[in-house]
């Protein structure tokens, strides 16, 4: 059973940060120098881009899925870019407790043989 909520927990942890994930390589859009019209604009569209992107090759119901180890690899750079975002764009507490937030899910998640697919024993 307390592995169970741990999972639970460990997949919630895993939504929340794609969702940070996904704003933070929209908020690019907010590093040009435009109007902020255009800016917020260009953010929605930056995030529906990468929402699509995660959609369609990344998801665990993905249409097109990726083979394994890009997947990986993807995933890893993705949240590694979001990080160097944050860096620049906000305090490096903020960097830093979100690359370990993501590193501790990861390892909590593999603790349990969750991949890419999600599935695990546990469910």
């Amino acid at each position: 059973m307390q592995n169970k909520i741990l999972v639970i927990l460990a997949l919630t942890v895993a939504f929340l940060l794609e969702i940070v994930m996904w704003c933070t390589l929209g908020a690019v859009a907010f590093l040009f120098p435009f109007d902020p019209p255009i800016k917020i604009l260009l953010f929605v569209v930056f995030t529906a881009a990468v929402i699509f992107f995660w959609a369609v090759f990344m998801s665990p119901k993905a249409s097109k899925p990726l083979s394994k180890i890009v997947h990986i690899i993807t995933k890893h750079a993705m949240y590694f870019v979001a990080f160097l975002i944050i860096y620049m764009t906000q305090d490096i507490k903020y960097a830093i407790a979100f690359i370990a937030i993501y590193i501790i899910d990861e390892f909590i998640l593999s603790m349990f043989h969750i991949d890419n697919s999600n599935k695990s024993e546990y469910f």
